[in-house]
């Protein structure tokens, strides 16, 4: 069900929250066939450069995989976007003691990496978005293979005995459409791997070490904002505490009747500068009752 939150006021006070459905909020992972980067909802990052992520965790469920965008300037790598959407990423040592966290947009997706000499390896990758939650994590089991489209890289080539054989060159543009993407198993690590304007990244969990063809994605929707708080601030003003997604723009609307659709926007768009945004309303005295909604747009 497509969701938004709105809150019911009344001169006496809060007297509840309430979960509505309504065409504000954004759209379900369900749906048709995925084109490329316009269909992309959930996106990480700020800048004029564009790349795409994609997770496919083999595990039988459903969607098979999910791809989120991600945005910056200068320079970023396969491991920098991939920890920039990840709400939680974990850096660990071998014996799986935490060296070090970071944060990125979305909170339902975590990583767990291994920190080695040569580099951090992925060893986690969990989404827990309220549902059942999946997570692929047993270096016992199979790992996570890294694929990648648009980019260059200079590489070595190693025989079946890991004998060196020569150098080679992998040299692909970028493209913001879906179809036609070719993916490359990369032969270097995430963090050696320079992104480029409209490349790809896709981590597919490989089960007994057999790495499986990627399938087209569906998107990550945006989670709906949830209310953290409320308060009255005075007779006139309530505070609304939403958590929100950063760089995501919002509009809030109001209604005095909920079995109508008349939803009135109040105040202009905004965009999210953090996960939590605080929003103070004006509370009209001849208005027994008021609700609220908080969504995304376009």
């Amino acid at each position: 069900m497509k969701k938004s939150w709105a809150v019911r006021i009344s001169l006496a006070g809060l007297c509840c929250l309430s979960s509505l459905a309504d065409p504000l909020s954004v759209r379900a992972e369900t749906s048709g066939s995925f084109a490329g980067f316009d269909d992309i909802q959930f996106w990480s990052g700020s800048g004029t450069n564009r790349a795409a992520l994609l997770i496919q965790w083999n595990d039988g469920g459903t969607p098979s995989s999910l791809v989120w965008g991600f945005r910056w300037n200068g320079t970023a790598t396969g491991i920098d976007m991939l920890r920039a959407v990840a709400g939680t990423s974990e850096i660990r040592n071998p014996a799986g003691v935490l060296l070090s966290t970071a944060n990125g947009n979305d909170s339902r997706l975590s990583t767990v990496w291994t920190k080695h000499n040569f580099g951090d390896a992925l060893y986690a990758v969990n989404w827990n978005s309220g549902a059942t939650p999946r997570g692929q994590n047993d270096w016992d089991a199979g790992y996570w293979h890294y694929s990648i489209f648009g980019g260059r890289l200079e590489y070595d080539q190693y025989d079946e005995n890991w004998q060196w054989v020569g150098s080679a060159t992998y040299d692909q543009s970028g493209s913001s459409l879906y179809p036609g993407t070719s993916w490359f198993s990369s032969p270097v690590g995430a963090g050696d791997r320079l992104l480029v304007n409209e490349a790809w990244d896709a981590w597919s969990f490989a089960a007994d070490f057999v790495p499986v063809p990627v399938v087209p994605p569906q998107p990550a929707s945006i989670p709906a904002p949830a209310v953290k708080s409320t308060r009255f601030l005075s007779a006139t003003q309530l505070e609304i505490v939403f958590q929100t997604v950063p760089n995501v723009s919002y509009q809030l609307e109001s209604t005095m009747d909920l079995a109508g659709s008349d939803w009135a926007s109040r105040g202009t768009t905004f965009t999210a500068s953090g996960p939590e945004t605080v929003l103070t309303v004006t509370i009209q005295p001849q208005n027994p009752r008021e609700f609220y909604r908080l969504g995304p747009v376009p």
